[in-house]
């Protein structure tokens, strides 16, 4: 939420248990904390961390100190005081593992990460971050262009927890902005050891490479099964260059 003049973004956490047919406000206005760009998610894991909360923002926020990180463990009611995310990583998403370790992927100061927090699951310890692997993706966010008020993309990691042979793969997609480009593609990574290392970054949206084209808002989930799903806004096929198709690959 925010006032008239921008003066301020924060959060409210309402919950529903109807379907959506009604609203709880759980945090109390602007009680959510976070701020603008703020993802979320929830640890659906069996581990000490089940049900916790836990978000990120762009910096844009209710107390004003960066890029941040916040967690509940009350089912929303409260959050923890801001803990400043490392590297700036910010404009992407979060998620958990099998054994209740989260990720935060986002771009950084000078390029993409891969954050991670081993404790965040752990009710009586304060999170601290252990691990920030640098990732190439083969460009940087943009924004204008096709979107003239705001970015035309943001940073997607999704983890799979299918209990097959790619369980807790970590995935990281982007419409990003190649080097000597203006336009976007759709660029995926992949980390087969918990965020250690990962991939070179492959191309998602199969045309021919050409500078005018659009590829933008390019986002990823991860099926129970294991199976990567992705959609994006693309021009390849207008001639204005600005008319969007909704496309999707698996």
């Amino acid at each position: 939420m925010s006032d008239v003049n921008t003066s301020f973004f924060c959060d409210d956490l309402w919950r529903s248990t109807n379907g959506g047919q009604s609203w709880t406000l759980l945090s109390g206005e602007r009680g959510g904390g976070g701020g603008d760009k703020e993802w979320f998610t929830i640890d659906k894991t069996n581990g000490p961390g089940h049900g916790f909360q836990y978000q990120s923002d762009d910096g844009i926020n209710c107390s004003g100190g960066g890029v941040q990180f916040q967690r509940s463990t009350d089912g929303g009611v409260t959050w923890q005081s801001p803990i400043v995310v490392p590297g700036g990583t910010d404009l992407g998403t979060l998620d958990v593992d099998t054994n209740g370790n989260l990720f935060i992927g986002g771009e950084g100061f000078s390029n993409f990460n891969c954050v991670r927090s081993s404790n965040a699951q752990i009710g009586g310890q304060t999170p601290t971050f252990d691990r920030v692997t640098p990732v190439n993706m083969g460009g940087f966010l943009g924004s204008g262009g096709i979107n003239p008020a705001g970015l035309d993309g943001q940073l997607f990691l999704a983890i799979d927890r299918s209990g097959t042979a790619t369980n807790n793969n970590i995935y990281m997609l982007a419409s990003v902005v190649p080097p000597g480009r203006s336009t976007t593609d759709v660029m995926f990574v992949r980390s087969t050891d918990g965020g250690l290392t990962f991939s070179a970054p492959r191309r998602i949206n199969d045309d021919p490479v050409n500078p005018s084209k659009w590829h933008w808002f390019g986002t990823l989930s991860v099926a129970p099964n294991g199976r990567i799903d992705s959609v994006w806004y693309d021009t390849r096929n207008a001639a204005n260059n600005t008319d969007s198709q909704l496309f999707y690959s698996w």
